[in-house]
């Protein structure tokens, strides 16, 4: 359900799995795709297609939308990730810039 949370908080309920997938460290993306999965098979998710019939990405489902609403407690287990900051390549773990 984290992935739930991720497409809630950061998306308009349509959304390509690129958008949330590149704000995210590598090591979680397997675990994104797995929740996909599951929220795909709890009829959550469904595809989401062009106007000449194409995959674009994935919107959520009425289900989906009202289980959120039948749950609305539910986002506050799941706090807005904070994006990562880079680590500042002038200083090294000692705290000397050289």
């Amino acid at each position: 359900m984290n992935v739930m949370a991720m497409i809630i908080q950061e998306t308009n309920n349509v959304f390509r799995e690129h958008e949330i997938l590149n704000g995210m460290p590598k090591r979680e993306r397997g675990t994104f795709n797995i929740g996909l999965i599951g929220l795909q098979r709890r009829h959550f998710l469904e595809d989401n297609v062009d106007e000449e019939g194409r995959l674009w990405g994935y919107r959520l489902t009425d289900a989906a939308r009202d289980w959120l609403v039948a749950n609305p407690d539910f986002l506050n287990a799941f706090p807005p990730s904070e994006p990562e900051s880079p680590q500042d390549d002038a200083q090294d773990d000692d705290g000397i810039p050289f």
